[in-house]
């Protein structure tokens, strides 16, 4: 069974939940991915009102409540994502490792916690920089819709195995 303190990948990578402590590296982390990498699908106006959502301040409230898999390589915060009940939210990975796994074990621990509590399906809103990442996890879109600061953005689901 999946318990929620550090958990070590096959990358040795240590995924665990998130502090208030964290926030600083958090909020560093993933506005340096939406600069660096979400910059190639939104214009510099999107990134830089999406950022302010971000800091450091707004951070604990906004991961109250949420389920967090923080994950680290040499105690650096290299990826970071939520689940919100049966949503997955707020997955960001370092650009400096992507294609290297990280999010892909994020995910893994996002789905064994919900499946643990019994949530049959998941659904994540998408960016357009991520939709082909979360195909890649079995994710289907089922909806385009616009967000009010993000843009276009994709509902995509995966039905949860019996075990995984």
């Amino acid at each position: 069974m999946l318990e929620n303190n550090h958990q070590r990948s096959r990358l040795d990578l240590v995924i665990r939940p998130f502090t208030p402590e964290d926030a600083p590296q958090v909020s560093e982390l993933i506005c340096r991915c939406l600069r660096e990498v979400n910059i190639q699908d939104y214009t510099s106006e999107q990134i830089e009102r999406m950022i302010p959502g971000f800091s450091p301040d707004t951070l604990p409230a906004r991961f109250a409540g949420c389920d967090t898999a923080l994950a680290l390589l040499n105690n650096t915060i290299i990826g970071i994502g939520l689940l919100a009940t049966n949503e997955i939210r707020t997955m960001f990975v370092s650009p400096d490792h992507h294609g290297h796994g990280v999010g892909k074990s994020i995910m893994q621990y996002l789905e064994r916690l919900a499946l643990q509590r019994g949530v049959p399906e998941l659904i994540v809103f998408s960016s357009v920089t991520a939709r082909d990442f979360y195909a890649s996890q079995g994710y289907h879109i089922v909806e385009t819709t616009e967000h009010p600061i993000a843009g276009t953005r994709y509902k995509a689901v995966k039905s949860l195995p019996a075990s995984l």
